[in-house]
């Protein structure tokens, strides 16, 4: 159901950081992490975190 992903794209922004949600967004269009991290003037390494820290999120999130 299209409503129902759309609500749970919105819980999954809502619980995240700026940089999560930007690491997040770019996931969704298919970046890997190379891609994210050179379009963020980050590192790999700090995009990998933010990634881990997403993953727990959203874990948390659907297991409520």
């Amino acid at each position: 159901d299209r409503e129902t992903m759309a609500d749970v794209l919105e819980q999954i922004r809502a619980g995240l950081s700026r940089m999560e949600r930007e690491v997040f967004e770019y996931c969704l269009e298919g970046m890997n992490y190379r891609q994210i991290a050179a379009r963020m003037g980050k590192t790999e390494k700090s995009i990998d975190n933010s990634l881990q820290r997403i993953r727990q999120k959203i874990q948390k999130l659907l297991s409520l």
